[in-house]
C-alpha cells in the first residue's frame, strides 16, 4: 500500500508559479500545500521516486522574500484530462533547510492570500 500523507493540504484558488530552481524555467502551478508536500499541475510528466529542485514564487509580504527553494521527490504522477498536462504529488525532501522550513508558514498563509484574490 502506498504511503499516505499525514497532514492536511491547504488548497489554493490562486495559482503560484513553480519553476526549476537551477534554470528558472517553468515547472508548473501549485495546487495545494501541506507541511510535508504539495500537489502541482506540471507541464511534463515526472517519474515517481525522482527528485527535483524547485522554486516557488510567492508574494514578498508573506515571508519577506520573493521565492522559496526546496527539493522534492515525486510520489505519484498522472496525466490530466484538461490542458494542465500532469498532476503530481511531491514530498519535500530537504525539510530541514532554511528555505524548506518556511513551507509550513506558506501553507498557513495561503488561505489569506486566496481570500484576497476575490
Amino acid at each position: 500500500m502506498a504511503e499516505r500523507r499525514v497532514s492536511n493540504r491547504q488548497p489554493s484558488l490562486v495559482f503560484y508559479d513553480l519553476a526549476y530552481a537551477e534554470t528558472g524555467q517553468r515547472f508548473g502551478d501549485l495546487v495545494d500545500l501541506s507541511h510535508e508536500g504539495l500537489m502541482a499541475w506540471c507541464d511534463a510528466p515526472m517519474l515517481p521516486g525522482s527528485r527535483v529542485a524547485l522554486q516557488l514564487d510567492i508574494a514578498a509580504r508573506m515571508l519577506g522574500t520573493r521565492s522559496v527553494h526546496f527539493e522534492a521527490q515525486c510520489c505519484w504522477c498522472r496525466e490530466t484530462s484538461g490542458p494542465d498536462g500532469y498532476a503530481c504529488g511531491l514530498q519535500v525532501v530537504s525539510k530541514h533547510s532554511p528555505a524548506a522550513a518556511q513551507i509550513p508558514y506558506l501553507a498557513a498563509t495561503m488561505l489569506f492570500d486566496t481570500l484576497r484574490a476575490f
